[in-house]
């Protein structure tokens, strides 16, 4: 029988591997944008012109481990009352991230394969999936269901009376959710970027151009392209009536496009085209700066104009009360200004 004292025993290796757990370094900075997926946005020092919404000014350059990032950004409670910093971050980095290099070179080499093209659409679901666009929204939508829950309670009585000249309190009062709650969804966004890609039909699109392809902190968009621009709103189409593009942003010089007509014409079958003209590189670059949210990268700055333009706004939920058999609280996503959700204390 095999004793704690005992080498090569069941218990001393437990005790190595709890030794290992504990000795584990902490991982402190969870990148929300990958830093395998900014490279290849990066010039010829390995930087980024770094265009920050909410500040006016120039872009910061700098190297991609050094942005995007947020200190425990996918860190989880535990049962015990502890915290896995690791287990979200490591299946990111060890899934998707891995083989981004890979999926990369065979879009830009037109070398796609079964393989490769579902490591490609795995690192552009996780990015509509995991970016602080989709989480706040998420986190907004459970803020307006905690103020409408607490109109109606105290509609019914069941709360203690607001006083006088402030009785719809209850409706414009600050709620600060968990973001632990927000992790929760990523499944179900992963599932609806699931049902966009089996409506479109997708092609890589290679920049011949002199001007570079931008990308941001939110990189995958989609909308109806029969709706004029200024009338669009982020992420909708008519499913009754499919009309849809996707774009995505590979590198500088390569682009991911989906569109129903794709879809009608080659299936799923992923084609190829080159571009020479700079008028559809600005228009492609103009969606992906529109759906930007806090940051958008670049390699050049000849986006400067683009990035200041549309720095305002942001896609963002907005959630209406409407009093139809009860109360309903209709929500829908806009172009509108990024919110600042009250912070979450534990």
């Amino acid at each position: 029988m095999s004793t704690t004292g005992q080498s090569g025993g069941p218990a001393s290796e437990e005790t190595a591997s709890h030794r290992a757990a504990v000795q584990r370094p902490t991982k402190k900075r969870h990148h929300f944008v990958p830093i395998t997926y900014l490279n290849g946005f990066t010039d010829a020092r390995g930087r980024l012109q770094v265009y920050r919404c909410d500040q006016n000014g120039p872009p910061l350059a700098l190297s991609p481990n050094n942005i995007a990032f947020q200190n425990y950004y996918y860190s989880q409670p535990e049962p015990d009352g502890g915290r896995d910093d690791h287990l979200i971050e490591d299946l990111f980095s060890a899934e998707v991230e891995s083989h981004w290099p890979d999926a990369r070179e065979a879009a830009r080499t037109d070398a796609l394969t079964p393989i490769s093209w579902s490591r490609l659409y795995l690192m552009l679901a996780s990015l509509r999936a995991r970016v602080p666009a989709t989480r706040e929204m998420v986190e907004s939508s459970l803020a307006a269901t905690v103020r409408e829950t607490a109109r109606r309670l105290d509609r019914e009585g069941r709360l203690v009376p607001m006083p006088m000249g402030i009785e719809d309190a209850w409706s414009k009062i600050d709620v600060a959710i968990d973001p632990h709650q927000s992790l929760h969804a990523i499944p179900h966004i992963l599932q609806s970027v699931n049902l966009i890609q089996e409506a479109v039909g997708f092609e890589v699109l290679h920049n011949r151009t002199g001007r570079p392809f931008i990308t941001s902190d939110n990189p995958v968009a989609w909308f109806d392209p029969r709706v004029p621009e200024q009338r669009r709103q982020p992420y909708r189409i008519d499913r009754s009536d499919l009309g849809a593009e996707l774009i995505f942003p590979i590198d500088s010089w390569t682009l991911l496009r989906g569109t129903s007509a794709l879809r009608r014409r080659y299936g799923d079958r992923p084609t190829s085209r080159s571009v020479t003209d700079e008028g559809v590189v600005r228009r492609l670059n103009r969606v992906t700066a529109q759906y930007a949210y806090r940051l958008m990268f670049a390699q050049d700055r000849s986006s400067d104009r683009l990035a200041k333009l549309y720095a305002p706004t942001s896609p963002i939920l907005r959630s209406e009360r409407q009093p139809v058999a009860g109360d309903l609280i209709c929500m829908k996503l806009v172009f509108g200004s990024r919110p600042s959700l009250p912070k979450w204390r534990d």
